[in-house]
């Protein structure tokens, strides 16, 4: 899979796991997931993104589970509100990416985080207040 349109997945509402693992992907469109309320797990591992939209997970509140990690991917910053209305994110997985700097405001929203990867990337500290 080289692209994927905004809204192509509209037509799925009651899907549960979404696994896009080690596409040809370079960019994820914002409203790529609207509409997909109900929506637990989602994997971009393995593609090639370079950037995510401030606004590509604003839909998914029931979200658990988010795999971003690279393989060929050079994300070097995350937007900080990225994931606002990701109340019920319990792990998220950013390994091998170029991440440069992470904010503690990423995870305001993340009570419920039970495990955070951040191997391979180019940080030399965590904010105090993400603990």
């Amino acid at each position: 899979i080289t692209s994927i349109q905004s809204g192509s997945l509209q037509h799925l509402p009651y899907l549960l796991g979404l696994f896009l693992k080690q596409n040809l992907l370079a960019d994820v469109p914002g409203g790529c997931f609207a509409r997909l309320s109900v929506l637990q797990q989602l994997s971009l591992f393995g593609n090639n993104l370079q950037t995510l939209n401030e606004s590509l997970f604003q839909d998914q509140t029931n979200l658990g589970f988010l795999d971003v990690s690279g393989q060929n991917s050079s994300i070097s910053k995350l937007h900080p509100s990225m994931l606002a209305t990701n109340s019920r994110l319990m792990g998220l997985v950013l390994n091998n990416n170029g991440l440069k700097n992470f904010s503690s405001k990423l995870l305001n929203q993340s009570a419920a985080l039970q495990f955070l990867y951040l191997k391979g990337n180019n940080l030399t500290s965590l904010p105090l207040e993400i603990w």
